[in-house]
This record gives C-alpha cells, sequence and structure tokens, in this order.
C-alpha cells in the first residue's frame, strides 16, 4: 500500500517537473523538447524502479500472508488440542468426583444396612427375652395361680374383718352429731302410746337404763291383761332424716307382772344404727298369776344395742404356703428332665431291636458253611 501511495507521489511530481522549470527567482519557466525526452526517459525509469519496488513489496507482502496463513491452522490445531485436553482433564476429574461420590454413597448405604441388620438383630434379641420371661413368668404363674387366688381369698377376708371391727367405731364418730334416738311404745290391750325415748350416751354406748312410772290407770289396766293371761307388745322406731325402720316384740303380760316390771330390751341394729329386730325378756318372778297382786308399778328396763360383728377368719397362710411349696416341687423334676428321661419308652424298644438282630446274624453266617458241603 505504502509503495503505491510513492508510486503515485513520483507520477504527479515528474509530470509537473517535465513540463515547467523554475528561474532563479523562483518562477516556473517552460522547458524545451530534449529535455522533454530526457526527463520522460527519466521518468520511465524511475517508474520501472517503483513498480518493482511495488512488486517485491506485494511478494514480501504475498509471503508474509503465506506465512500466516500456514502457521495460523497450526496455532488453531494445538490451541485445539489444549482445549481438548482440558477437556478431557475436567471430564476425568468429573468422572473421579462422580466415582468418589458414588462408592462414599455406596458405603453410605452398606454401613446403612448394617445399622439396620443390627437394629434388627437386637430387636429380635429383645423380642426373644421378653417371650422367654412371658414364658416363665407364665410357667410360674400358672402354678402358683390357686395359692395365689387363695391369698388373694384370704385377703379379703382379713380385710373385711378389719372393716368389721373398724367400721361400727367410723360410723358411730361420723354420726356423733347426729346420734341416733330410738322411740319406745309399748300397748297393753289399749293401742301403741308412747312410753320413752332411748339415746345412747355416746357412739360406743352399748346399754343403758329406762325407768318409768306407772299411773293408776295404767296399773290397772296391765293388771287386767295379766289376769286374762295377755301379751305386753313393745315397739321401737329409729328414724334418721328419709329413713326409718321399726320393730315389734312382745311378752306374757303376767310374766312381767311377775317379775316386778324389770325387763331387759335388747335393740339389733345395723351399722347405721337403725333398730332391725328387738328381744324383750322378763326377769323370771315367784308369784304365780293366781296370787298377783294389784301394787304401785315402776318399770326397770335395762336396754342393751347389739351391733354387728364379723365371725371369726380361718388362718390359711400356712395352707396357701404349702399348696405353693408342693406345686413347685412337683413341677421342677419335669423342667430338669434331662434326654435319657424324656425319651426312654422310645430308646429301651430301639436297643431290644438291635439286639435281637446282633444275635441273629452269627446264627445265619454259621448255618450257611455248615449247609456248603452237603451242597456239593
Amino acid at each position: 500500500m505504502l509503495a503505491l501511495v510513492t508510486v503515485g507521489f513520483l507520477r504527479v511530481y515528474l509530470a509537473l517537473g517535465f513540463t515547467h522549470q523554475t528561474n532563479s527567482r523562483g518562477h516556473f519557466v517552460h522547458v524545451g523538447a530534449q529535455d522533454t525526452e530526457a526527463l520522460l526517459k527519466l521518468q520511465q525509469e524511475l517508474l520501472d524502479k517503483a513498480q518493482a519496488a511495488v512488486e517485491a513489496q506485494q511478494a514480501q507482502d504475498g509471503l508474509s500472508d503465506l506465512s500466516t496463513t500456514a502457521s495460523t491452522p497450526q496455532f488453531t490445531t494445538r490451541e485445539r488440542e489444549r482445549e481438548n485436553l482440558r477437556a478431557r482433564k475436567s471430564k476425568d476429574t468429573k468422572e473421579k468426583y462422580n466415582d468418589h461420590r458414588e462408592r462414599e454413597e455406596l458405603v453410605e448405604r452398606e454401613r446403612e444396612r448394617e445399622r439396620e441388620e443390627r437394629e434388627r438383630e437386637r430387636e429380635r434379641e429383645r423380642e426373644r427375652e421378653r417371650e422367654k420371661h412371658t414364658h416363665t413368668f407364665t410357667h410360674t404363674h400358672t402354678h402358683i395361680e390357686m395359692a395365689a387366688t387363695s391369698m388373694m381369698a384370704a385377703s379379703v377376708v382379713v380385710l373385711g374383718l378389719l372393716l368389721g371391727l373398724v367400721a361400727p367405731g367410723w360410723g358411730a364418730d361420723v354420726a356423733e352429731s347426729e346420734m341416733m334416738t330410738y322411740t319406745v311404745e309399748h300397748d297393753y290391750g289399749q293401742g301403741f302410746h308412747l312410753r320413752g325415748t332411748v339415746k345412747p350416751k355416746s357412739s360406743t354406748s352399748m346399754h343403758g337404763v329406762m325407768d318409768q312410772d306407772l299411773g293408776e290407770s295404767d296399773a290397772q289396766s296391765l293388771y287386767d291383761l295379766a289376769q286374762a293371761n295377755g301379751l305386753y307388745r313393745v315397739r321401737v322406731t329409729s328414724e334418721r332424716g328419709e329413713h326409718k325402720s321399726m320393730a315389734e316384740g312382745f311378752v306374757p303380760a303376767a310374766a312381767l307382772y311377775q317379775s316386778g316390771f324389770q325387763d331387759t330390751l335388747r335393740l339389733y341394729v345395723n351399722r347405721e344404727g337403725f333398730v332391725q329386730s328387738i328381744a324383750l325378756t322378763a326377769r323370771g318372778g315367784q308369784e304365780g298369776q293366781d296370787t298377783l297382786r294389784k301394787k304401785k308399778q315402776v318399770f326397770k328396763t335395762s336396754v342393751l344395742l347389739t351391733r354387728p360383728t364379723t365371725g371369726s377368719v380361718p388362718d390359711t397362710e400356712p395352707f396357701v404356703r404349702e399348696q405353693t411349696r408342693r406345686l413347685t416341687k412337683e413341677e421342677r423334676p419335669e423342667e430338669q428332665q434331662g434326654f435319657f428321661s424324656k425319651y426312654w419308652m422310645y430308646i429301651v424298644p430301639a436297643m431290644l431291636v438291635f439286639q435281637l438282630l446282633t444275635f441273629k446274624m452269627p446264627e445265619d453266617k454259621n448255618g450257611g458253611a455248615a449247609a456248603a458241603p452237603a451242597r456239593r
């Protein structure tokens, strides 16, 4: 490119220089024909040289382009090889990393399987221990079930006895502020009318005395009843809140008259204190029915309060211990039996059969040896 520019510039310069010359004063002047030819020849030479220079430059540029063109694929190939090498290294690195991760995952899965297997084995071992413990417990429990039942029954009875001993006092203490009062009515032929009331002094009070003077009319009525061989009736009523109970008793009027009106009234009550039944008895007198004399009568009644009690309980603890010991003793030999103790009924017949077969075999052999010469 530079050579072309130079050649063009020379052409313009020579064209201007061949046709015009400057004088001494610097003004352009016109030259002649000879000078023009010489200048043209010189111009041609310069042009040839410039052309040669341009061609040489072009040839050099062409070689440079060829060198560049030839070297570029080589450079590109090396770069491509390096890129391929880097890609292969990166791929190998990734593959190694993936292989390493896969190996680690496999190892981790294997460890997890081993842990699960160990856990299952421990669980099976615990299950066997539980089954063994349950079997032992059930076995033991089966053999002492009767003893345990007896002990439980004895415990229930003892508990009932204790409650029977404690409950009366406890119930009385609870009802201390609301002590039961018993109303006593009697009848000697004119219907029941009030005789008096009985109230225990405390929750533990079991007896009392009830005295009463008979009026003249009552004494005459009772005397007439005794003469007629009638019955003297007594009715006792107990009441607390909405609950009420009543019981009646009687005694021959003559017997009461003969005892000097000294009688005993026994009240049978439940745990709450309500009367359930009564017993009226008169002390024996010495005067007969025909010798009854009218006199001033005064009742002297002894009142007894009877609460329920629990009977005695048999001592079953020694029996339970003996049963437990006997069952345990009977069961232990079965648990400790060996192989021969369990299967002797099979082993003995097998041994007998084996002995019989062993005894018969020599006889057969001897008989065969003796019979052989006879056949000859």
